[in-house]
């Protein structure tokens, strides 16, 4: 298709205001162009206080003699067009960190209406999985909204809400922390565990949380040796709070084709061994190791036992 056809297409179609009519008019029976020209032709607007951004929502296409073939990253509605799925696209659902310091994180999908969300205009609708169940939650009053991906990604980095973007396009900045997947849907009832235990390591010193009490009064080198090599890293607390990456659902993991183990210290004050327990009990086929005495740093104050939990399960699966 040369560039005077699109133009015309363009033209047509903004003049009809309809892709059936405007093909009618060029004497077509499907659309005109490879692309949403309407979109592009609508003019941003703000309703309700809710800032609308419109680009052309096609990803790609490719002219090859009379047909026009093209890539789209939703469902396509057009029932003259003959569709074949290619590969499914993940998406994560994530905002900065500055946000979630200041929001709150969700824990279940009814606290995202509660929360600023940023959704696109072609698929208001976000696909959602809790408690190994898809969920469906139509954004039905975004504080932001726009048919460009990337658009929303600048939003969500700005602090500006929570987005269901996909992978490809966030993958980068959620591995250097610019954006944090929010993993409260995941499972929400080992949310709720974690955030309690949380609630309660906070209440202590950080090192409290880290290392036991015995350790520090008996052997107050490796107590030292350990605070200095903290002083290395850059990250503070609540940035290790949230890295978090494109992790599996807990049904994902129970289907897993390949060994899992939860390892836990028996005196660890961040994630107790109750919550790794319940976690075991909703993965049939995983390992549970509570390391006898050890906290939560148990590869540092009781090396040996975590050594020999870690190979002894590889044993095991190496002779399975």
């Amino acid at each position: 298709m040369d560039q005077l056809t699109i133009m015309r297409s363009f033209v047509v179609v903004t003049k009809s205001r309809s892709f059936s009519q405007a093909a009618r008019q060029l004497g077509s029976s499907a659309s005109p162009a490879p692309w949403c020209p309407g979109a592009a032709a609508r003019p941003a607007r703000q309703a309700g206080g809710a800032a609308r951004d419109h680009q052309p929502k096609w990803i790609g296409s490719n002219d090859v003699g009379d047909a026009i073939v093209a890539f789209h990253s939703r469902h396509v509605r057009d029932c003259n067009l003959m569709l074949r799925k290619i590969a499914d696209l993940k998406f994560a659902l994530c905002a900065a960190p500055a946000y979630l310091r200041r929001a709150g994180r969700p824990v279940q999908v009814t606290d995202l209406s509660e929360h600023d969300c940023l959704a696109n205009t072609n698929d208001p609708i976000w696909h959602l999985s809790q408690g190994g169940h898809d969920v469906h939650l139509k954004v039905s009053e975004p504080v932001y909204s726009s048919d460009s991906y990337l658009t929303l990604r600048k939003a969500a980095i700005a602090g500006r809400g929570i987005a269901l973007l996909p992978m490809r396009l966030v993958s980068d900045e959620i591995a250097d922390g610019t954006l944090v997947n929010v993993i409260g849907l995941r499972n929400e009832e080992l949310t709720a565990l974690v955030q309690a235990d949380r609630a309660r390591a906070e209440q202590l010193p950080v090192l409290d949380r880290l290392l036991t009490p015995e350790l520090r009064a008996q052997r107050p080198d490796l107590a030292f040796l350990f605070r200095q090599m903290g002083t290395f890293n850059t990250a503070k607390m609540q940035d290790l709070r949230n890295l978090n990456s494109d992790g599996p659902t807990v049904a994902e993991l129970a289907n897993a084709p390949f060994p899992v183990m939860l390892l836990a210290g028996e005196k660890d004050a961040v994630l107790s061994p109750a919550t790794v327990r319940r976690a075991g009990e909703l993965l049939p086929n995983a390992r549970v190791e509570v390391v006898t005495g050890a906290p939560h740093s148990m590869y540092w104050e009781t090396p040996a036992l975590f050594n020999d939990a870690v190979a002894s399960f590889l044993k095991d699966v190496a002779a399975a």
